[in-house]
């Protein structure tokens, strides 16, 4: 076992045993490798189990070992994702929580307006995107109606080109 697994397993007995005793204590800071490694020995034991008792009963004994090592396998990967699910979840509602301060420009003095540089416009802030854009963003990206429009055209003429050629070279075989 690990030391962060140790670690993990102290401080639940340590919160079990305060509960108990209705005492509290200062509990040490959790790090992300706390939060990523949470359950995972756990869910990891418990999924090998249930793997080399169903592989057992479905091959016999000689499916005991390969069940449990892939229940072991994939119950601790599907908890290892689910703690990085919270662990992105956690730091969604800190950045939201908490934003960061957009620094300030000091103040420029006053020039004459003859010496004034020329002012740009400032961009408005884009608004958030729905969970739906960012997700079609990780795939590639979005693109407008007539761009669509454009391409499926295009696409539509090479296949009536196509069709064209099949039936000449089609009307060519059965003339020979």
């Amino acid at each position: 076992m690990q030391a962060y697994e140790r670690k993990q397993y102290e401080l639940r007995r340590q919160e079990i045993k305060e509960a108990a005793e209705g005492t509290s204590t200062d509990v040490p800071q959790l790090t992300w490798g706390d939060i990523r490694s949470r359950k995972v020995l756990d869910s990891s034991i418990s999924g090998a189990l249930a793997g080399g008792v169903l592989n057992t009963w479905k091959r016999g004994r000689s499916g005991t070992v390969p069940g449990l090592a892939t229940g072991a396998m994939i119950c601790g990967l599907l908890q290892w994702a689910f703690n990085e699910f919270d662990i992105q979840r956690i730091t969604y509602i800190s950045r939201a929580a908490h934003p960061r301060p957009v620094p300030s420009m000091p103040a420029a003095p006053a020039l004459p307006i003859e010496t004034r540089p020329p002012s740009f416009p400032v961009d408005a802030p884009e608004p958030p995107r729905s969970l739906t854009d960012r997700f079609v963003s990780m795939f590639g990206h979005k693109i407008s109606d007539e761009e669509y429009l454009d391409r499926i055209k295009a696409q539509r003429d090479n296949h009536l080109h196509r069709i064209e050629q099949l039936e000449r070279e089609r009307d060519e075989k059965r003339e020979t």
